[in-house]
């Protein structure tokens, strides 16, 4: 079977600023839109898919367009409408400012339609487009080559990771590639240091500290003073730190042949330490409209100078209102199978050359967790089972190879 290089339609983006940064219509008509420059306009963030978790997010601009804030929605009714009839309920979780299907298990299956529904307190309903979910392409491996830059303008060595997908359709697929970064968590839970902690796992010690809840790394980013102590695994085997990329790439097969192997470079390991490194490649096939939402997008993002610049033009998603579709908000509703495969790097064996002393957090989890929880009253160093949270999981990787 052939193979080829798949550099036409390849697309670098920022998932960061991808759903309310910059907004860019996908629709192939031109809208007049009833916008003005005074913001309260509704952002969407939201997926169907069939394997990574179902989710909706909910804003609203609070300031002008040229220095939006947004504020979450928690009171809309909100639920997905699959194959036309079936109604599945999402509730909004406080912590987390994200609406998650009631049954948490929920995910797509592949050839039937999703439609988002968000019903608001005052009376407007909000529909997205009809969208199938189609499978992804098959991932055949992951390929990393050791790459020197000759010219000296990259000073390190870097890892090249490859996808080498296979065409089998005659359709074209429209693919989103994004890596997620697992290393072996060594706490499995943490506490701001001087707050108090729970000691559900081990409540025949006697400790004073009984009411810590976990914190999340959002407040360690945001309180950059605080320093943490950590809890050690019950089961060390079987918790993990993550960390998604907000980098991802966009490839259309449409000029690839059918029952032909293609390579999609798709991501870059630090060469920091000699470690092993796991990523796990998340491939989810866009519809075509939600390719050009996206292509569109980068776009934009070029033309206005910077990816965090104000966009001089608001353009819009699939999100509409029911009775006025002139209102659309802002973001995409997407709706796509998926493939998921990992693979262990060992950067030690693949080549030789200075290790960079800068590390790409972005690709690369960085572990906040300072020091042990104090044994206090305990003849023991406290412990704790896998807290899961949005850095942390008790979910195999695949492909992870102790």
């Amino acid at each position: 079977m052939a193979k080829q290089k798949a550099n036409p339609g390849i697309i670098t983006l920022c998932i960061s600023v991808l759903l309310t940064g910059m907004i860019i219509s996908a629709c192939v008509e031109k809208i007049d839109l009833n916008i003005t420059d005074s913001g309260n306009l509704m952002s969407v963030e939201g997926r169907i898919t069939d394997i990574d978790s179902c989710y909706i997010i909910l804003r609203r601009t609070a300031t002008k367009l040229s220095a939006p804030q947004y504020i979450p929605i928690s009171d809309a009714r909100v639920s997905v409408i699959e194959n036309g009839h079936i109604s599945i309920p999402f509730r909004y979780l406080p912590g987390e400012s994200v609406y998650m299907p009631v049954n948490r298990e929920f995910r797509g299956k592949k050839g039937n339609t999703y439609q988002l529904k968000i019903e608001m307190g005052n009376g407007s309903t909000y529909l997205s487009s009809v969208d199938t979910l189609q499978p992804a392409s098959v991932i055949k491996r992951i390929e990393e080559q050791f790459a020197v830059d000759e010219s000296g303008l990259v000073p390190y060595p870097q890892i090249n990771v490859h996808a080498i997908v296979a065409r089998s359709e005659a359709s074209a697929s429209y693919l989103h590639f994004q890596f997620v970064h697992y290393a072996r968590a060594k706490y499995c839970a943490a506490c701001v240091i001087y707050s108090k902690y729970d000691l559900i796992d081990n409540s025949n010690c006697p400790s004073p500290f009984k009411s810590c809840t976990q914190t999340l790394r959002e407040e360690y980013l945001l309180n950059q003073a605080y320093d943490f102590y950590g809890f050690p695994c019950i089961n060390p085997n079987g918790c993990w730190n993550y960390v998604k990329s907000r980098n991802y790439k966009l490839f259309n097969d449409t000029y690839v042949p059918v029952n032909t192997d293609y390579d999609v470079l798709f991501g870059k390991v630090p060469y920091t330490t000699f470690s092993k490194y796991f990523l796990e490649l998340h491939v989810t096939r866009l519809t075509k409209a939600a390719h050009k939402y996206f292509t569109d997008l980068e776009q934009m993002g070029i033309k206005s100078g910077s990816m965090f610049d104000p966009v001089p033009v608001l353009l819009t998603g699939n999100v509409y209102n029911e009775k006025d579709p002139k209102d659309r908000a802002l973001g995409y509703f997407v709706v796509g199978g998926q493939e998921v495969t990992g693979k262990m790097i060992n950067r030690g064996e693949i080549g030789s050359g200075p290790l960079s002393p800068k590390r790409d957090d972005d690709v690369e989890f960085k572990e906040f967790i300072n020091s042990d929880a104090p044994r206090l009253y305990c003849n023991f160093l406290p412990q704790a089972r896998c807290v899961i949270t949005n850095f942390r999981t008790d979910k195999r990787p695949v492909g992870w190879v102790d």
